[in-house]
């Protein structure tokens, strides 16, 4: 789901690893946070204003870097900004080492929204991924396609993830207890960008606001 948004003014407050196993399902993932919560309505977790200790998943191009950087259209503003050069590959990725928030604790349906910027970005940008796992350390993969990949301002990205049934939509899991289940709690890991024919010309992406709603009972 994709929705664009006017730019946003200073806040007030300052793919798939080589190792485990891989499961493809059959749909719609990676998300930074701080807090731990039950989602309710529309729930700010992540402005990217205070120190976070992030690390490139070691499957992306070894000049991949992953850092919290000040938003060139907002200066004061920080977001995190994933980027990497011209490179074979199937995707780069981003996670928040060490990362313990809790994500989802009550069964549910939850849409994650986030803020996003492609001007930096080429055409050979296909896919946005959130990441998220378990608490047997199951990775979940939720996956929306890139529609806005070089042009300019930033766009409300929207990721839907159901714990009764995390098997519609493309998702892919992998770890080390893979059972197709949502084992709750879930936390946030990381974002992964996939490219088209496994080639990019290199470029960036810029992430801000990632938020949390609940949309059903």
């Amino acid at each position: 789901m994709v929705q664009a948004i006017p730019p946003r003014l200073m806040k007030t407050q300052s793919f798939l690893p080589r190792t485990g196993v891989q499961l493809v399902l059959t749909a719609t993932t990676s998300l930074f946070l701080l807090g731990s919560l039950s989602a309710r309505a529309a729930d700010k977790l992540e402005e990217f204003e205070t120190e976070l200790t992030l690390d490139v998943e070691p499957n992306s191009h070894e000049e991949t870097k992953i850092a919290i950087v000040e938003d060139p259209s907002a200066p004061g503003n920080h977001v995190l900004k994933l980027s990497w050069v011209g490179h074979r590959g199937s995707h780069v990725a981003g996670n928040i080492k060490g990362n313990n928030v809790k994500l989802i604790e009550e069964p549910g349906s939850y849409k994650v929204t986030a803020r996003v910027n492609f001007e930096e970005c080429e055409t050979d940008v296909q896919s946005l991924s959130l990441r998220v796992f378990d608490s047997q350390h199951e990775t979940f993969q939720f996956t929306v396609p890139v529609e806005h990949a070089g042009e300019p301002g930033w766009h409300e990205i929207a990721w839907i993830i159901s714990t009764d049934s995390p098997d519609t939509g493309g998702v892919v899991s992998w770890g080390e207890h893979v059972n197709k289940v949502c084992d709750l709690p879930l936390r946030f890991l990381g974002f992964a960008a996939a490219f088209k024919g496994h080639e990019t010309k290199g470029g960036a992406i810029l992430f801000d606001d990632i938020a949390i709603e609940r949309i059903n009972p």
